[in-house]
């Protein structure tokens, strides 16, 4: 028998009754090099599905009989046959000493241990194989234990219905005023929902902003909280970024950034929690903490951006401003 290295010849042979064990050892054991959990992508289903894999080495090249998969079985907690799994053993072409076990389709939501078994004398080395299976070495029988749910990292089903969405939006400007006494604007964007509100704690990652023209702003830093005052309102500021008065900026926030209390409390798995979120924002449409709506042509000095420098006081486009350490709007 020539040695094959895929699933489908496998499974496609005609299963064969093991032979009598003649004069074979069966001390064809495999120790096991590496048991993980993966999702892997399932043709006939054209979904991804779970999989546990075991990947053991021999000390020679092994052989097996033809359609051997079939013959191995998994075993529940209760010792019980369990059926509904599908196989994928295959050789490593590269190296013939490899074999690996692919237990697919077992739910890695559940804490339950199963146990792969391979019964005795389906596996064996060169001389096995070349003999008839009657002498040589073959293996006793083989098991190996496994909970895919641990190997999964213990994940926990995901059971939230995502209609938990803002009811309103405010936008404001605050002034901060930096160590040394330098002052800083910082845009907010308030959000308000219809009962108390918690944050997932990789907000930075779930959240972005953009330009006008598309451009992520890597250098800008997205803080979100939820007010002391008011448990339904949670307040994302806007910083690091030179603010142009009068332009448009986007805000992402991505699914299952916000949700209920029970969402946060059973680790953003249960409850409510939001669908993508997106808002144009523009700082002259803010409401100003602090700011004067003044005429400039009735005060003196020179007149600075927000971002310090220092402009020409005779020709204003609509914005906010700085004079004599005020703040004010031209409209």
């Amino acid at each position: 028998m020539k040695k094959l290295s895929t699933l489908t010849v496998l499974l496609a042979a005609a299963l064969s009754a093991p032979a009598a064990h003649g004069a074979a050892t069966n001390d064809f054991v495999p120790t096991v090099e590496a048991k993980f959990y993966q999702m892997v992508y399932d043709n006939e289903t054209e979904e991804y599905v779970t999989e546990v894999l075991i990947e053991v080495k021999f000390d020679e090249d092994v052989w097996w009989r033809s359609g051997f998969g079939q013959q191995c079985y998994v075993l529940d907690s209760d010792g019980n046959v369990y059926e509904d799994w599908q196989r994928n053993f295959y050789g490593v072409a590269s190296d013939y000493t490899k074999f690996g076990f692919g237990i697919r389709g077992i739910s890695q939501y559940e804490d339950a241990d199963y146990t792969l078994v391979i019964p005795e004398d389906l596996l064996g080395n060169t001389k096995w194989n070349s003999n008839s299976y009657e002498v040589g070495r073959s293996n006793p029988e083989l098991r190996y234990e496994f909970n895919v749910w641990e190997l999964a990292g213990k994940p926990r089903e995901d059971k939230t219905s995502y209609d938990f969405n803002p009811i309103s939006d405010v936008y404001s400007i605050d002034e901060v005023t930096l160590s040394g006494g330098k002052t800083s604007y910082v845009f907010n964007l308030h959000l308000d929902f219809e009962e108390p509100v918690a944050i997932h704690k990789d907000f930075n990652t779930k959240s972005s902003v953009w330009d006008a023209n598309d451009n992520y702003l890597q250098s800008a830093i997205l803080e979100a909280k939820v007010s002391e005052s008011n448990p339904n309102r949670v307040t994302i500021c806007f910083k690091n970024v030179s603010l142009k008065i009068d332009a448009d900026y986007k805000i992402n926030i991505s699914t299952g950034t916000f949700g209920t209390i029970e969402w946060n409390e059973y680790e953003y798995c249960e409850g409510r929690s939001n669908t993508s979120l997106e808002y144009v924002v523009n700082p002259s449409k803010a409401e100003t903490n602090g700011v004067s709506d003044v005429s400039i042509d009735n005060v003196d000095g020179p007149v600075f951006n927000l971002q310090g420098i220092e402009v020409d006081a005779d020709n204003l486009p609509n914005g906010m401003y700085i004079r004599n350490g005020k703040k004010f709007i031209v409209k």
